[in-house]
C-alpha cells in the first residue's frame, strides 16, 4: 500500500503494464485513524497495516514494544496538534489501456 506513494513507480508498472498516458496525481482526503481507542487505537492499525508489518516479526519483544510506545506518543502528539488523530494523502492514478 505505501509504496504506491512513488509516483515513477508506479508509472513504470502501469506502462509496462501497457498502459499509457499514465496521469497521477495526490489526493488529500480527511480520514480518521482511531476512534475512542485514541493513540492506542491507531499505534495498533500502523502495527498491523503497512511497512511495519514486514520488519516486527523478526525483532524481539522489547523492540516491538519501544516501537509501540513510540508510535502511541507519536499519535498522542497528533491529537493535540489537530484535536484527532486523521490520515493524509493518497494518490490517484488515471490512465489509458492500448
Amino acid at each position: 500500500m505505501f509504496s504506491w506513494g512513488d509516483p515513477a513507480r508506479v508509472r513504470r508498472i502501469l506502462e509496462g503494464a501497457g498502459f499509457r498516458e499514465v496521469l497521477l496525481k495526490p489526493v488529500a482526503l480527511n480520514f480518521q485513524l482511531a476512534g475512542a481507542g485514541g493513540a492506542a487505537e491507531a499505534a495498533e492499525f500502523a502495527l498491523l497495516f503497512g511497512p511495519l508489518t514486514r520488519i516486527l516479526p523478526d525483532l524481539p519483544p522489547e523492540q516491538h514494544a519501544a516501537i509501540r510506545a513510540a508510535l502511541e506518543g507519536f499519535f498522542r502528539a497528533c491529537r493535540a496538534a489537530r484535536g484527532r488523530i486523521a490520515g493524509g494523502v493518497l494518490g490517484s492514478a488515471g490512465a489509458g489501456l492500448m
